[in-house]
Protein backbone atom coordinates (compact mmCIF):
# COMPACT_ATOMS: atom_id res chain seq x y z
CA UNK A 1 0.00 0.00 0.00
CA UNK A 2 1.33 3.20 -1.45
CA UNK A 3 0.81 6.22 0.93
CA UNK A 4 1.09 10.38 0.41
CA UNK A 5 0.87 13.64 1.95
CA UNK A 6 -2.47 13.84 1.67
CA UNK A 7 -3.59 10.05 2.97
CA UNK A 8 -3.60 6.62 1.45
CA UNK A 9 -3.34 6.68 -2.19
CA UNK A 10 -6.35 5.37 -4.58
CA UNK A 11 -3.86 2.03 -5.34
CA UNK A 12 -4.64 0.52 -1.71
CA UNK A 13 -6.78 -2.58 -1.83
CA UNK A 14 -10.44 -1.81 -1.63
CA UNK A 15 -12.02 -1.04 1.72
CA UNK A 16 -8.64 -1.39 3.08
CA UNK A 17 -7.34 1.70 5.47
CA UNK A 18 -3.59 2.43 5.98
CA UNK A 19 -3.80 0.55 8.97
CA UNK A 20 -5.13 -2.32 8.03
CA UNK A 21 -8.76 -2.45 8.96
CA UNK A 22 -11.34 -2.71 6.42
CA UNK A 23 -13.22 0.83 5.32
CA UNK A 24 -17.44 0.44 4.76
CA UNK A 25 -18.95 1.93 2.24
CA UNK A 26 -20.55 5.52 2.75
CA UNK A 27 -24.56 5.31 2.24
CA UNK A 28 -25.21 8.80 3.28
CA UNK A 29 -24.57 10.15 -0.34
CA UNK A 30 -26.20 7.60 -1.84
CA UNK A 31 -29.65 8.40 0.45
CA UNK A 32 -29.16 12.25 -0.44
CA UNK A 33 -29.18 11.26 -3.98
CA UNK A 34 -32.16 9.13 -4.35
CA UNK A 35 -34.14 11.55 -1.75
CA UNK A 36 -33.57 14.02 -4.55
CA UNK A 37 -34.53 11.70 -7.10
CA UNK A 38 -37.74 10.88 -5.68
CA UNK A 39 -38.65 14.56 -4.90
CA UNK A 40 -38.31 15.45 -8.46
CA UNK A 41 -40.77 12.15 -9.50
CA UNK A 42 -43.14 14.01 -7.12
CA UNK A 43 -43.44 17.05 -8.36
CA UNK A 44 -43.39 15.65 -11.81
CA UNK A 45 -46.23 13.87 -10.65
CA UNK A 46 -47.83 16.86 -9.55
CA UNK A 47 -47.35 19.10 -12.43
CA UNK A 48 -48.82 16.42 -14.33
CA UNK A 49 -51.76 15.51 -12.82
CA UNK A 50 -52.50 19.60 -12.64
CA UNK A 51 -52.70 19.84 -16.37
CA UNK A 52 -55.18 16.76 -16.21
CA UNK A 53 -57.18 18.91 -14.04
CA UNK A 54 -56.91 22.27 -15.34
CA UNK A 55 -59.89 22.03 -17.21
CA UNK A 56 -61.82 21.50 -14.13
CA UNK A 57 -60.39 24.28 -11.85
CA UNK A 58 -61.53 27.43 -12.44
CA UNK A 59 -59.75 30.47 -13.30
CA UNK A 60 -59.29 32.41 -9.85
CA UNK A 61 -56.97 32.07 -7.37
CA UNK A 62 -58.68 30.73 -3.19
CA UNK A 63 -58.63 34.24 -2.09
CA UNK A 64 -61.11 35.44 -5.30
CA UNK A 65 -63.95 32.32 -4.49
CA UNK A 66 -63.93 33.46 -1.04
CA UNK A 67 -64.42 37.25 -1.69
CA UNK A 68 -67.71 36.31 -3.02
CA UNK A 69 -70.84 35.60 -0.79
CA UNK A 70 -70.64 32.22 -2.79
CA UNK A 71 -69.13 29.32 -0.99
CA UNK A 72 -66.50 27.11 -2.87
CA UNK A 73 -68.44 24.00 -3.85
CA UNK A 74 -65.54 21.69 -2.12
CA UNK A 75 -67.46 18.26 -2.84
CA UNK A 76 -68.54 19.19 -6.11
CA UNK A 77 -72.47 18.88 -5.10
CA UNK A 78 -73.09 21.94 -6.95
CA UNK A 79 -74.78 24.02 -3.97
CA UNK A 80 -72.70 26.92 -4.29
CA UNK A 81 -74.62 28.43 -1.06
CA UNK A 82 -74.20 32.84 -0.21
CA UNK A 83 -72.63 32.74 3.27
CA UNK A 84 -75.51 33.01 5.59
CA UNK A 85 -78.25 31.03 3.42
CA UNK A 86 -79.36 28.52 4.48
CA UNK A 87 -78.39 24.83 2.98
CA UNK A 88 -80.48 23.95 0.24
CA UNK A 89 -83.26 21.25 1.80
CA UNK A 90 -81.95 18.76 -0.64
CA UNK A 91 -78.41 19.00 1.18
CA UNK A 92 -79.84 19.26 4.62
CA UNK A 93 -79.97 16.00 6.32
CA UNK A 94 -78.74 17.30 9.59
CA UNK A 95 -80.51 20.66 10.41
CA UNK A 96 -78.51 21.25 13.64
CA UNK A 97 -75.11 20.81 11.81
CA UNK A 98 -75.88 23.19 8.47
CA UNK A 99 -77.21 26.33 10.77
CA UNK A 100 -81.24 25.52 10.12
CA UNK A 101 -84.17 25.10 11.85
CA UNK A 102 -87.00 22.87 11.63
CA UNK A 103 -90.13 23.98 10.95
CA UNK A 104 -92.03 26.79 13.36
CA UNK A 105 -94.39 29.37 14.11
CA UNK A 106 -91.85 32.91 14.31
CA UNK A 107 -92.88 35.61 15.93
CA UNK A 108 -91.64 38.43 13.72
CA UNK A 109 -91.50 40.77 16.65
CA UNK A 110 -91.81 39.34 20.00
CA UNK A 111 -95.61 38.08 19.79
CA UNK A 112 -96.50 34.59 20.32
CA UNK A 113 -98.99 33.11 18.40
CA UNK A 114 -98.60 29.10 17.93
CA UNK A 115 -99.25 27.80 14.27
CA UNK A 116 -99.06 24.17 13.09
CA UNK A 117 -96.78 23.41 9.95
CA UNK A 118 -98.82 22.16 6.93
CA UNK A 119 -97.11 19.01 5.29
CA UNK A 120 -97.19 16.85 2.23
CA UNK A 121 -97.22 13.71 4.15
CA UNK A 122 -93.25 14.11 5.03
CA UNK A 123 -91.84 16.54 7.52
CA UNK A 124 -89.48 18.88 5.82
CA UNK A 125 -85.77 18.45 6.10
CA UNK A 126 -84.87 21.79 6.86
CA UNK A 127 -86.50 25.32 7.12
CA UNK A 128 -84.03 28.65 6.81
CA UNK A 129 -83.73 30.61 10.10
CA UNK A 130 -84.72 34.10 8.66
CA UNK A 131 -88.35 35.55 8.69
CA UNK A 132 -89.21 36.80 5.57
CA UNK A 133 -88.35 40.85 4.92
CA UNK A 134 -91.76 41.37 3.59
CA UNK A 135 -93.96 40.31 6.88
CA UNK A 136 -94.27 43.85 8.75
CA UNK A 137 -93.07 44.12 12.06
CA UNK A 138 -95.74 42.74 14.67
CA UNK A 139 -97.10 40.19 12.94
CA UNK A 140 -96.94 36.26 13.84
CA UNK A 141 -95.79 34.12 10.75
CA UNK A 142 -96.18 30.85 9.81
CA UNK A 143 -92.42 30.55 8.11
CA UNK A 144 -92.83 26.59 8.16
CA UNK A 145 -95.70 25.70 6.05
CA UNK A 146 -94.91 23.56 3.38
CA UNK A 147 -96.84 24.40 0.46
CA UNK A 148 -95.59 21.82 -2.11
CA UNK A 149 -92.94 19.34 -2.37
CA UNK A 150 -90.62 17.90 -4.88
CA UNK A 151 -88.83 15.12 -5.33
CA UNK A 152 -88.42 15.75 -1.59
CA UNK A 153 -87.34 19.43 -1.29
CA UNK A 154 -90.18 21.27 0.18
CA UNK A 155 -91.40 24.85 -1.06
CA UNK A 156 -91.86 27.04 1.73
CA UNK A 157 -94.96 29.47 2.20
CA UNK A 158 -93.40 32.19 3.24
CA UNK A 159 -91.24 31.78 -0.02
CA UNK A 160 -94.16 32.28 -2.30
CA UNK A 161 -95.44 35.46 0.19
CA UNK A 162 -91.89 36.63 -0.60
CA UNK A 163 -92.07 36.35 -4.30
CA UNK A 164 -96.21 37.85 -4.56
CA UNK A 165 -96.27 40.66 -2.05
CA UNK A 166 -95.08 43.24 -4.73
CA UNK A 167 -98.90 42.32 -6.65
CA UNK A 168 -100.36 42.11 -3.01
CA UNK A 169 -99.36 45.08 -1.40
CA UNK A 170 -100.74 47.77 -4.07
CA UNK A 171 -104.63 46.04 -3.94
CA UNK A 172 -104.68 45.68 0.00
CA UNK A 173 -106.91 48.69 0.00
CA UNK A 174 -108.49 48.79 -2.79
CA UNK A 175 -109.97 44.87 -2.69
CA UNK A 176 -112.27 43.58 0.11
CA UNK A 177 -111.34 40.96 2.13
CA UNK A 178 -113.11 38.25 -0.08
CA UNK A 179 -111.65 39.66 -3.44
CA UNK A 180 -108.28 40.41 -2.02
CA UNK A 181 -108.47 36.21 -0.49
CA UNK A 182 -109.62 35.40 -4.38
CA UNK A 183 -106.35 37.60 -5.83
CA UNK A 184 -104.22 36.40 -3.13
CA UNK A 185 -105.11 32.52 -3.81
CA UNK A 186 -105.19 33.30 -7.42
CA UNK A 187 -101.14 34.70 -7.29
CA UNK A 188 -100.15 32.04 -5.00
CA UNK A 189 -101.04 29.11 -7.11
CA UNK A 190 -99.53 30.76 -9.85
CA UNK A 191 -96.29 31.00 -7.89
CA UNK A 192 -96.19 27.96 -6.32
CA UNK A 193 -96.53 26.21 -9.95
CA UNK A 194 -93.88 28.61 -11.49
CA UNK A 195 -91.57 27.55 -8.19
CA UNK A 196 -92.28 24.06 -8.66
CA UNK A 197 -91.00 23.96 -12.73
CA UNK A 198 -88.22 25.97 -11.57
CA UNK A 199 -86.95 23.38 -8.77
CA UNK A 200 -87.41 20.73 -11.23
CA UNK A 201 -85.27 22.38 -14.06
CA UNK A 202 -82.36 23.51 -11.01
CA UNK A 203 -82.37 19.62 -10.00
CA UNK A 204 -82.33 18.58 -13.75
CA UNK A 205 -79.51 20.91 -14.18
CA UNK A 206 -77.64 20.01 -11.25
CA UNK A 207 -77.87 16.28 -12.61
CA UNK A 208 -76.79 17.09 -16.21
CA UNK A 209 -74.10 19.40 -15.88
CA UNK A 210 -70.50 19.01 -15.78
CA UNK A 211 -67.56 20.39 -13.19
CA UNK A 212 -66.47 22.88 -15.69
CA UNK A 213 -70.40 23.99 -16.54
CA UNK A 214 -71.17 24.40 -13.11
CA UNK A 215 -68.05 25.91 -12.50
CA UNK A 216 -68.81 29.02 -15.45
CA UNK A 217 -72.21 29.04 -13.73
CA UNK A 218 -70.58 30.22 -10.46
CA UNK A 219 -68.28 32.55 -12.28
CA UNK A 220 -71.23 34.22 -14.12
CA UNK A 221 -72.81 34.13 -10.80
CA UNK A 222 -69.53 36.10 -8.95
CA UNK A 223 -69.61 38.62 -11.79
CA UNK A 224 -73.15 39.82 -10.93
CA UNK A 225 -72.14 39.61 -7.22
CA UNK A 226 -69.43 42.52 -7.79
CA UNK A 227 -71.16 44.27 -10.40
CA UNK A 228 -73.55 44.75 -7.36
CA UNK A 229 -70.94 45.73 -5.35
CA UNK A 230 -69.67 48.32 -7.45
CA UNK A 231 -72.59 49.82 -8.34
CA UNK A 232 -72.65 50.15 -4.50
CA UNK A 233 -69.13 52.24 -4.04
CA UNK A 234 -67.53 48.39 -3.29
CA UNK A 235 -69.41 48.07 -0.19
CA UNK A 236 -70.78 45.13 0.55
CA UNK A 237 -72.83 45.80 3.21
CA UNK A 238 -74.16 49.08 1.47
CA UNK A 239 -75.49 46.85 -1.57
CA UNK A 240 -77.11 44.46 1.06
CA UNK A 241 -78.75 47.29 2.48
CA UNK A 242 -79.83 48.91 -1.00
CA UNK A 243 -81.65 45.25 -1.89
CA UNK A 244 -83.22 45.63 1.72
CA UNK A 245 -84.25 49.17 1.07
CA UNK A 246 -85.99 47.49 -2.26
CA UNK A 247 -87.81 44.47 -0.24
CA UNK A 248 -85.48 41.89 -1.27
CA UNK A 249 -82.50 40.01 0.22
CA UNK A 250 -79.18 40.49 -1.35
CA UNK A 251 -77.79 37.06 -0.50
CA UNK A 252 -81.23 35.20 -1.81
CA UNK A 253 -80.80 37.35 -5.24
CA UNK A 254 -77.19 35.80 -5.79
CA UNK A 255 -78.43 32.28 -4.71
CA UNK A 256 -81.25 32.69 -7.36
CA UNK A 257 -78.92 34.05 -9.94
CA UNK A 258 -76.56 30.95 -9.42
CA UNK A 259 -79.50 28.51 -10.36
CA UNK A 260 -80.95 30.90 -13.22
CA UNK A 261 -77.10 30.71 -14.70
CA UNK A 262 -76.70 27.22 -13.84
CA UNK A 263 -79.82 26.62 -15.94
CA UNK A 264 -79.34 28.74 -18.98
CA UNK A 265 -76.39 26.49 -19.18
CA UNK A 266 -78.24 23.63 -19.42
CA UNK A 267 -80.67 25.10 -22.04
CA UNK A 268 -78.42 26.13 -24.20
CA UNK A 269 -76.06 22.56 -23.53
CA UNK A 270 -78.50 19.83 -23.23
CA UNK A 271 -81.73 21.20 -24.33
CA UNK A 272 -81.76 23.73 -26.87
CA UNK A 273 -79.53 21.63 -29.41
CA UNK A 274 -82.82 19.30 -29.87
CA UNK A 275 -84.47 22.47 -31.76
CA UNK A 276 -82.56 21.54 -35.01
CA UNK A 277 -84.36 22.49 -37.77
CA UNK A 278 -84.87 21.14 -41.59
CA UNK A 279 -84.31 22.56 -44.87
CA UNK A 280 -87.71 21.72 -45.87
CA UNK A 281 -89.06 23.11 -42.67
CA UNK A 282 -87.24 26.73 -43.58
CA UNK A 283 -88.87 26.27 -47.18
CA UNK A 284 -92.51 25.49 -45.76
CA UNK A 285 -91.80 28.85 -43.70
CA UNK A 286 -90.47 30.80 -46.48
CA UNK A 287 -93.59 30.07 -48.84
CA UNK A 288 -96.27 30.90 -45.72
CA UNK A 289 -94.52 33.96 -44.80
CA UNK A 290 -93.72 35.15 -48.38
CA UNK A 291 -95.67 38.10 -48.85
CA UNK A 292 -95.68 39.58 -45.01
CA UNK A 293 -92.05 38.83 -44.39
CA UNK A 294 -89.75 38.57 -47.73
CA UNK A 295 -91.60 40.95 -50.17
CA UNK A 296 -90.28 44.71 -49.53
CA UNK A 297 -92.74 47.14 -50.98
CA UNK A 298 -92.30 50.43 -53.16
CA UNK A 299 -91.22 53.13 -50.81
CA UNK A 300 -90.78 56.89 -51.47
CA UNK A 301 -89.44 60.26 -49.53
CA UNK A 302 -89.62 63.29 -50.59
CA UNK A 303 -89.18 66.70 -50.00
CA UNK A 304 -92.85 69.49 -50.13
CA UNK A 305 -93.39 73.21 -49.85
CA UNK A 306 -97.12 73.47 -49.75
CA UNK A 307 -98.79 77.06 -49.80
CA UNK A 308 -102.53 77.41 -48.68
CA UNK A 309 -104.14 80.55 -51.22
CA UNK A 310 -106.40 80.87 -48.08
CA UNK A 311 -103.43 81.69 -45.91
CA UNK A 312 -101.83 84.01 -47.98
CA UNK A 313 -105.10 85.87 -48.84
CA UNK A 314 -104.46 86.20 -52.70
CA UNK A 315 -104.46 82.73 -55.30
CA UNK A 316 -102.33 84.75 -57.64
CA UNK A 317 -99.76 85.63 -54.54
CA UNK A 318 -99.81 82.03 -53.81
CA UNK A 319 -98.87 81.17 -57.71
CA UNK A 320 -96.20 83.38 -57.74
CA UNK A 321 -94.50 82.34 -54.24
CA UNK A 322 -94.91 78.44 -55.37
CA UNK A 323 -93.48 79.49 -59.19
CA UNK A 324 -90.28 81.27 -57.12
CA UNK A 325 -89.99 78.53 -54.81
CA UNK A 326 -89.88 75.97 -57.55
CA UNK A 327 -87.04 78.59 -60.05
CA UNK A 328 -84.98 78.78 -56.66
CA UNK A 329 -84.78 75.33 -56.01
CA UNK A 330 -84.02 74.51 -59.61
CA UNK A 331 -81.22 77.14 -59.16
CA UNK A 332 -79.60 75.36 -56.83
CA UNK A 333 -80.59 76.80 -53.68
CA UNK A 334 -81.54 74.49 -51.22
CA UNK A 335 -84.73 72.66 -51.06
CA UNK A 336 -84.41 72.22 -47.55
CA UNK A 337 -83.78 75.48 -46.50
CA UNK A 338 -86.63 76.46 -48.69
CA UNK A 339 -89.49 74.30 -46.99
CA UNK A 340 -88.16 75.49 -43.81
CA UNK A 341 -88.67 79.07 -44.60
CA UNK A 342 -92.08 79.13 -46.59
CA UNK A 343 -93.84 76.22 -45.31
CA UNK A 344 -96.52 77.21 -42.76
CA UNK A 345 -97.30 73.89 -41.29
CA UNK A 346 -94.73 73.48 -38.21
CA UNK A 347 -94.30 69.57 -38.70
CA UNK A 348 -92.96 70.85 -42.26
CA UNK A 349 -91.19 73.50 -40.81
CA UNK A 350 -89.24 71.15 -38.49
CA UNK A 351 -88.94 68.51 -40.91
CA UNK A 352 -87.47 70.55 -43.59
CA UNK A 353 -90.10 69.36 -46.07
CA UNK A 354 -89.59 65.75 -45.44
CA UNK A 355 -92.28 63.22 -46.21
CA UNK A 356 -91.85 59.76 -45.96
CA UNK A 357 -90.50 56.87 -46.53
CA UNK A 358 -94.01 56.08 -47.72
CA UNK A 359 -95.43 53.32 -49.90
CA UNK A 360 -97.94 53.45 -52.69
CA UNK A 361 -101.30 54.82 -52.07
CA UNK A 362 -100.86 55.72 -48.25
CA UNK A 363 -100.27 59.80 -48.97
CA UNK A 364 -103.19 62.48 -48.34
CA UNK A 365 -103.00 64.27 -51.48
CA UNK A 366 -103.42 61.35 -54.00
CA UNK A 367 -102.22 63.92 -57.41
CA UNK A 368 -99.04 64.99 -55.06
CA UNK A 369 -97.99 61.42 -54.41
CA UNK A 370 -99.09 60.27 -58.12
CA UNK A 371 -96.39 63.43 -59.09
CA UNK A 372 -94.13 62.16 -56.56
CA UNK A 373 -93.92 58.75 -57.77
CA UNK A 374 -93.33 60.08 -61.61
CA UNK A 375 -90.35 62.59 -60.76
CA UNK A 376 -86.66 61.89 -60.57
CA UNK A 377 -84.98 60.95 -57.78
CA UNK A 378 -83.70 64.70 -57.31
CA UNK A 379 -85.25 66.65 -59.16
CA UNK A 380 -87.53 69.40 -58.80
CA UNK A 381 -91.42 68.84 -59.66
CA UNK A 382 -93.72 71.23 -61.19
CA UNK A 383 -96.71 73.47 -59.56
CA UNK A 384 -98.52 70.27 -58.40
CA UNK A 385 -102.52 71.61 -57.18
CA UNK A 386 -104.30 69.76 -55.19
CA UNK A 387 -107.40 69.63 -53.15
CA UNK A 388 -107.09 74.14 -53.20
CA UNK A 389 -103.38 73.47 -52.28
CA UNK A 390 -99.97 74.26 -54.31
CA UNK A 391 -96.80 72.22 -54.13
CA UNK A 392 -93.35 72.08 -54.77
CA UNK A 393 -92.06 68.71 -54.64
CA UNK A 394 -88.62 66.72 -54.54
CA UNK A 395 -88.03 63.75 -54.37
CA UNK A 396 -85.32 62.05 -52.19
CA UNK A 397 -84.89 58.38 -52.25
CA UNK A 398 -87.01 55.70 -53.85
CA UNK A 399 -87.05 52.16 -53.35
CA UNK A 400 -88.48 49.53 -55.54
CA UNK A 401 -90.42 46.66 -54.45
CA UNK A 402 -88.60 43.60 -54.80
CA UNK A 403 -89.40 39.53 -53.19
CA UNK A 404 -86.94 37.95 -51.75
CA UNK A 405 -85.38 34.65 -52.60
CA UNK A 406 -85.58 31.77 -50.47
CA UNK A 407 -81.76 31.11 -51.83
CA UNK A 408 -80.79 34.66 -50.04
CA UNK A 409 -78.40 33.87 -47.18
CA UNK A 410 -79.55 36.58 -45.43
CA UNK A 411 -83.37 34.95 -45.71
CA UNK A 412 -82.12 31.88 -44.62
CA UNK A 413 -80.68 33.78 -41.56
CA UNK A 414 -83.61 34.80 -40.97
CA UNK A 415 -86.09 32.51 -41.65
CA UNK A 416 -83.75 29.73 -38.94
CA UNK A 417 -83.55 32.63 -36.70
CA UNK A 418 -87.91 33.14 -36.48
CA UNK A 419 -88.36 29.38 -36.46
CA UNK A 420 -85.66 28.70 -33.95
CA UNK A 421 -87.03 30.99 -31.44
CA UNK A 422 -90.40 28.95 -31.41
CA UNK A 423 -88.83 25.48 -32.00
CA UNK A 424 -86.81 26.00 -28.48
CA UNK A 425 -90.14 27.28 -26.78
CA UNK A 426 -91.25 24.08 -27.96
CA UNK A 427 -88.64 21.89 -26.49
CA UNK A 428 -88.52 24.04 -23.63
CA UNK A 429 -92.40 23.41 -22.47
CA UNK A 430 -91.61 19.13 -23.46
CA UNK A 431 -88.69 19.14 -21.06
CA UNK A 432 -90.74 20.95 -18.57
CA UNK A 433 -93.63 18.29 -19.19
CA UNK A 434 -90.88 15.35 -18.84
CA UNK A 435 -89.33 16.15 -15.83
CA UNK A 436 -92.78 16.81 -14.41
CA UNK A 437 -94.12 13.51 -15.67
CA UNK A 438 -90.80 11.45 -13.85
CA UNK A 439 -91.39 14.04 -10.76
CA UNK A 440 -92.95 13.07 -7.25
CA UNK A 441 -94.97 16.32 -6.40
CA UNK A 442 -96.98 16.80 -3.89
CA UNK A 443 -99.20 20.10 -3.77
CA UNK A 444 -103.09 20.33 -3.29
CA UNK A 445 -105.15 23.77 -2.48
CA UNK A 446 -104.85 22.80 1.17
CA UNK A 447 -101.37 22.79 1.45
CA UNK A 448 -102.01 26.40 0.46
CA UNK A 449 -104.04 27.18 2.92
CA UNK A 450 -100.77 28.90 5.34
CA UNK A 451 -99.55 31.07 3.00
CA UNK A 452 -102.72 32.58 1.95
CA UNK A 453 -103.26 33.04 5.70
CA UNK A 454 -99.88 35.10 5.81
CA UNK A 455 -101.38 37.02 2.60
CA UNK A 456 -104.43 37.79 4.84
CA UNK A 457 -102.25 38.58 7.71
CA UNK A 458 -99.91 41.50 5.55
CA UNK A 459 -103.32 42.54 4.19
CA UNK A 460 -104.80 43.41 7.86
CA UNK A 461 -101.06 45.26 8.93
CA UNK A 462 -101.52 46.81 5.58
CA UNK A 463 -104.58 48.78 6.24
CA UNK A 464 -103.89 49.83 9.68
CA UNK A 465 -100.55 51.51 8.29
Amino acid sequence: MKTTAHGPSFTSAPGERSDGTVQRPCVLPRIRLLSRIVALSMLSAAVVGCAKRESAIRPQSDGDLYQSPLKRDRDRTGDYRPDGIATDPRQATNPSASGVRPAAAVPSSGASTSASTATSGSAPTAQPSASPASIPAGQSILVGAVVANVNGTPIYAHELLRQVTPILRPRAKDLDEGAFRRLATQELTRQRDSLIRDELVYAAALRNTTLDEQDRAKFITNMIFERFVSEAGGSRELARQRMRDQGQDFDEMIRQEYRRALVSIYYRKRVFPRASISVEEMRQFYIRNRESRFTEQPALAFRMIRLDPKDIGDAALARSRATEARDRARAGESFEQLARDMNREPFLVERGGLIGPISRGSFRFPGVEKVAWETPVGSVSEIIEDEGLLFVILPTDRKEGRVASFEEPAVQEQIEQAMREVRMLEVQEREQQRLRGEALITADPAMLEPAIDMAMQLRAQLLKS
